[in-house]
C-alpha cells in the first residue's frame, strides 16, 4: 500500500479550492467540494495512499480498522469533526432534500474544515511539544496561519494542558487577532481563578528561556516573546500582553485574516532554517496553503 502523497493530490486540491471558494458555484456545489478536500485531508491524517479506496462513510467501519492506531481522545476528535461536516455536506451529494443549501450551512461546514485542518497542526504538536523553549523558528513559523486555525490548535492543545504557559502565551495572541481585545480580556477574566493557579517558572528556568529564545538585537540588548523576568505570575503576564499596544496592530487579523492574506506572509517570512522539526512543519504548512495562492 502506498503513503498519501501531497504531490499527488496537488492538482485535485487545486480544483477543489478553486471550485469551494473562488468560483461563483451554488452553495451545494461548494458544500460538495469542501467534503472531498475533507476526504482528502484524512486520507493525509491516516496516511491512506491513492491505491487504497476511502470515503468518509467508512471511517467508523470496524471491520477497516482505520482509527485503531489512534488513542481515544484522537480518535473521538476526528470522529467529532467529520460527522459534522458529513452532516451538512452529505445532503449535496444525493437527491431527497429538495430546499437550496444556505451560507450558514456553508459556514458551518466550513469551520469544521478549519477544525480538521487544526486537527494536523495538533498531531504536529503532539509529536514535538509546544513548551516554553521552543524553537523560535517553530513558534513564528506557526504564527504565519491564519488567526483561525492557530486559535484552534491551540485550543485544543490547552485543554491537553491547561498549564503550559508557552500555549497560554500563543492562544492570547491568538485570541486578540481571531476575536478581538475584548474577547481576550473576557477569556482571561472568566478563568483568572486557575491562571493564577499556574507554577510560575523559577529563576533558573526563566534563565534558561532567555538564553535559548533571547535574540540579541542590538549589543547588550536581548529581545524575546515572553516577558517572564517582569513578572511572577501567569495572569499578569497574560494581561500585559493584551495590554501592549504592539498587540492592537493585528487585531482581528489585520495582516492577514484568511489563507489568502496569510500565504503572502508565509512565503515571505517562513524560516530558511533546515531541521526535521522545522522541515515537519513547513511540509504541513505547504499542504494546507495548497490552491491559496
Amino acid at each position: 500500500m502506498k503513503n498519501f502523497d501531497d504531490n499527488e493530490y496537488t492538482p485535485r486540491i487545486l480544483n477543489i479550492i478553486k471550485a469551494a471558494f473562488y468560483n461563483d458555484n451554488p452553495t451545494e456545489t461548494r458544500l460538495t467540494e469542501l467534503r472531498k478536500y475533507s476526504e482528502i485531508n484524512v486520507r493525509r491524517i491516516l496516511n491512506i495512499g491513492s491505491d487504497s479506496s476511502f470515503m468518509l462513510g467508512q471511517l467508523k467501519d470496524p471491520k477497516k480498522k482505520l482509527l485503531d492506531h489512534l488513542d481515544n481522545v484522537r480518535k473521538n476528535d476526528l470522529i467529532e469533526i467529520i460527522d459534522r461536516i458529513k452532516k451538512i455536506a452529505n445532503e449535496g451529494t444525493h437527491t431527497q432534500r429538495i430546499d437550496e443549501f444556505t451560507n450558514k450551512e456553508y459556514n458551518e461546514a466550513l469551520d469544521a474544515v478549519f477544525d480538521l485542518i487544526a486537527y494536523q497542526f495538533v498531531d504536529y504538536f503532539k509529536a514535538y511539544p509546544m513548551k516554553l523553549t521552543s524553537p523560535n523558528n517553530i513558534m513564528h513559523d506557526f504564527s504565519l496561519l491564519p488567526p483561525i486555525i492557530r486559535f484552534k490548535t491551540l485550543d485544543r492543545l490547552l485543554k491537553d494542558d491547561p498549564d503550559n504557559i508557552q500555549i497560554l502565551n500563543r492562544i492570547i495572541l491568538a485570541r486578540i487577532k481571531t476575536f478581538g481585545k475584548s474577547d481576550a480580556y473576557l477569556w482571561l477574566k472568566q478563568n483568572e481563578l486557575k491562571i493564577r493557579n499556574i507554577t510560575y517558572p523559577t529563576d533558573q528556568e526563566i534563565m534558561d528561556y532567555i538564553d535559548k529564545c533571547g535574540v540579541e538585537i542590538k549589543p547588550g540588548v536581548i529581545a524575546f516573546s515572553i516577558k517572564l523576568n517582569y513578572f511572577d505570575n501567569v495572569y499578569d503576564l497574560l494581561r500585559d500582553k493584551i495590554d501592549d499596544p504592539r498587540t492592537s496592530i493585528n487585531e482581528n487579523g489585520k495582516l492577514y485574516d484568511s489563507f489568502e492574506t496569510a500565504i503572502l506572509h508565509y512565503h515571505i517570512y517562513k524560516s530558511s532554517e533546515s531541521s526535521y522539526e522545522i522541515n515537519k512543519l513547513h511540509s504541513l504548512m505547504d499542504f494546507v496553503y495548497i490552491g491559496r495562492d
